[in-house]
């Protein structure tokens, strides 16, 4: 058959025996293929156009595909084939594609995915990347990508600020299932029921002082009808480590104990291409090394009386994981945080990547004031320190019984926030204000207190150097407490 540009305004039916060739496809039509096709350009459907194969047709192209159609575009068991040697491919247009197979045969520099698409068979990574920037590969419980490698591998091109992702749906009950062949595979003897797994490549950020590290470019979320225990294996490329040492790689799971979602590191087997490790429920799951972690060292640290005779305070911190710790120190303030005082310190874990609670007493706490306040203080054996969050225990007797008082604000002078400490008799709604020296009211937030200390935090960034102050106000419309505060 000649090459020609199609252009398609009504119902064509292609057969015979000879191959269709095309220098491009264009179809606000239907069209039935009965013979392969090859379009040495775009393919580009609009208004309520169905391409329908007979069984087996291949349609290859070297241009770009844009469906505006409808999702129901393609109709048959057939196979899309984007081959170009020479160019970049995009899977684009307002509508997402349903394909039944789609073989990735770029040898140029890859495939970009610009619009979500289904794959109801084979997704086949013959030759180049697929790029899925940030939009989503869907497999569900019938589609199978074969054939990744290495050099022909799904991915996105930016590593921090792409979305895209490939999806997977398995029923796992007392089995050992790879959902869709992306690269996790679950062992257990559970009934976990429906699981949805989801594979990305962004680079996911540590939490607390790790902030500054990464992950691998790979990450699974495991979504599962019923949660339970299972052993996983989490495959990865070479070229997905980014730096990370493969022999000290730690597999890391999302979770909260209580204290806000955190990277909790596993008990991690080390493999060729892979890592192995237990779990008791799901979520998120990256990778990343011991000299670059993941998760916040600190859980939680607090202070309170350890009794109700309220002559000795107890501190308690837990944390994730420790590395290089020498040492804590507890820095008691007795004068609205114009002077710390140690007053005991114990020695720390140095290496863990499993939760260490620690507890300590305050055997002899001042009663001289209103307030105590309590941080924490963590030394590395290289002398670098982090503090913690302030505690606050209110000294009993020094606070008026049916009054809220607004103990201390802090850091004062502020450049970014404030902490409100204030204490409360009851549970209560209240109104915090923020004015300036003219009387203007700037800032207004609402918050929720608990009867005995409270800590409320206000972004005061916006606010230009000068003197303002906090006023508090219960839900009824009664003023309980003002202070005042500066910022620099």
């Amino acid at each position: 058959m000649k090459k020609t540009l199609l252009i398609i305004s009504g119902l064509l039916l292609l057969a015979g025996t000879a191959a269709g060739q095309f220098t491009g496809l264009y179809t606000e039509r239907d069209i039935r293929l009965e013979v392969p096709v090859f379009v040495t350009g775009d393919i580009k459907a609009e208004g309520s156009a169905e391409i329908t194969t007979g069984q087996d047709i291949t349609i290859t192209l070297t241009g770009n595909w844009e469906n505006n159609a409808g999702e129901d575009l393609l109709q048959g068991e057939n196979t899309v084939i984007f081959g170009s040697t020479t160019q970049s491919q995009e899977i684009g247009g307002t509508q997402k594609t349903v394909f039944n197979n789609l073989t990735a045969d770029n040898t140029h520099s890859g495939i970009i995915l610009a619009q979500d698409i289904d794959v109801n068979n084979h997704l086949a990574m013959s030759s180049g990347y697929f790029d899925l920037q940030n939009s989503t590969v869907d497999l569900d419980d019938t589609g199978l990508l074969i054939g990744e490698a290495e050099s022909n591998r799904i991915m996105t091109s930016d590593a921090f600020n792409h979305t895209g992702t490939i999806r997977s749906r398995a029923v796992i009950n007392n089995s050992t299932v790879e959902p869709g062949n992306i690269g996790v595979e679950i062992e257990t003897s559970e009934n976990l029921g429906d699981v949805e797994v989801i594979r990305g490549h962004q680079r996911l950020e540590g939490t607390g002082i790790f902030t500054g590290n990464h992950g691998i470019r790979r990450y699974f979320d495991v979504s599962p009808e019923t949660n339970g225990s299972a052993d996983l294996k989490f495959y990865y490329f070479d070229v997905e480590l980014t730096g990370h040492n493969p022999d000290q790689l730690i597999l890391f799971h999302w979770v909260d104990d209580g204290g806000g979602y955190y990277w909790k590191p596993k008990e991690t087997g080390l493999h060729t291409g892979y890592v192995s490790a237990s779990t008791e429920g799901f979520s998120l799951f990256t990778v990343a090394s011991e000299d670059e972690p993941l998760p916040v060292e600190l859980l939680y640290f607090k202070a309170d009386w350890k009794n109700e005779n309220k002559e000795i305070i107890k501190l308690e911190w837990e944390t994730a994981s420790e590395t290089n710790s020498d040492h804590y120190e507890i820095h008691r303030s007795h004068d609205n945080l114009n002077s710390w005082q140690i007053i005991n310190t114990t020695e720390a874990a140095g290496y863990s990547n499993y939760n260490i609670y620690y507890s300590m007493l305050d055997k002899n706490p001042r009663l001289d004031t209103d307030v105590l306040y309590y941080r924490l203080k963590q030394v590395d054996f290289d002398g670098t320190y982090t503090f913690s969050d302030i505690a606050e225990v209110a000294v009993p007797g020094k606070l008026h019984d049916g009054e809220l008082k607004i103990v201390s604000i802090y850091p004062n002078p502020a450049m970014h926030e404030i902490n409100i400490s204030m204490f409360s008799p009851i549970n209560a709604g209240v109104y915090v204000y923020v004015w300036d020296k003219n009387g203007r009211n700037l800032i207004f937030e609402k918050a929720e207190i608990k009867q005995g200390n409270n800590r409320v935090k206000i972004d005061v960034s916006m606010l230009a150097a000068g003197l303002y102050k906090v006023q508090v106000v219960t839900s009824g419309g009664r003023e309980r407490g003002s202070k005042g505060f500066v910022v620099r």
